[in-house]
């Protein structure tokens, strides 16, 4: 499984919705495929500048979130939490 990051920019023009919210550059959508799953984006924490990803899927039990030093920590803990839910619903 390989997930995808596109700018919340570019996610809108694919969605086809007008440019409402002025996103920053380093604010993702996640997606499998064309199924957006998430959000991946930098913030400013007390702790320094931290990488927050979530997903975005009804029904999945927590934890839905995480924060890391850089973006290719957060896609592999977004990966790998959205592989743990899709194990689950296999399961069911």
């Amino acid at each position: 499984m390989t997930i995808i990051l596109r700018t919340q920019r570019e996610q809108e023009r694919v969605d086809g919705r007008q440019h409402i919210i002025n996103w920053q550059a380093d604010d993702f959508a996640v997606l499998d495929g064309e199924t957006r799953i998430g959000r991946i984006y930098r913030t400013k924490l007390p702790a320094g500048d931290k990488w927050m990803w979530f997903l975005q899927i009804l029904g999945a039990q927590p934890p839905l979130t995480g924060s890391t030093d850089t973006l290719d920590d957060a896609k592999a803990g977004i990966a790998a939490r959205y592989e743990f839910v899709r194990s689950q619903w296999r399961r069911c």
